[in-house]
C-alpha cells in the first residue's frame, strides 16, 4: 500500500444515525463534491431504510460538512480510522458481498 492510498483511507468515517439501535444497513455517501444541503437531503431520504451510514469523506471540505451534521445531531460520528484495502471497492459500490461488512469483518459499525 503506497502513501497516497494510506492517506485516502484516513478520510473515511464510520457513522450511524443517532438513536438507532438495530442491526445496521450500509448507505454510502460520496461527499467529495456534495454540499451540506445535499448531504442532509440524502440522509433524510435514507432514514427509513438505513440503520447505519458509512460516510465517505474524500476531502477536507467533506469532512467539515460531516462534522457540521454531527454537531447538529444528524449523524453520530463514531470513529475516524484507518480501514483495510476492502473499503475502497465497498464504498464505490463495486463490492457485492456487503453482508461481510454488516457483520463487522471489515469496518466496525457500533450499534
Amino acid at each position: 500500500m503506497d502513501a497516497g492510498m494510506t492517506e485516502a483511507y484516513r478520510l473515511w468515517w464510520v457513522a450511524e444515525l443517532r438513536g438507532v439501535r438495530e442491526r445496521p444497513n450500509i448507505a454510502v455517501i460520496t461527499a467529495e463534491r456534495d454540499h451540506l444541503q445535499r448531504l442532509v437531503q440524502q440522509l433524510q431520504t435514507q432514514v427509513n431504510e438505513t440503520r447505519g451510514l458509512l460516510v465517505v469523506a474524500e476531502s477536507r471540505a467533506a469532512r467539515l460538512e460531516a462534522g457540521v451534521l454531527h454537531a447538529r445531531g444528524r449523524i453520530h460520528m463514531l470513529q475516524e480510522r484507518l480501514v483495510d484495502q476492502w473499503a475502497v471497492p465497498i464504498a464505490r459500490g463495486t463490492f457485492e458481498d456487503r453482508e461481510a461488512l454488516r457483520e463487522g469483518s471489515m469496518i466496525t459499525i457500533i450499534t
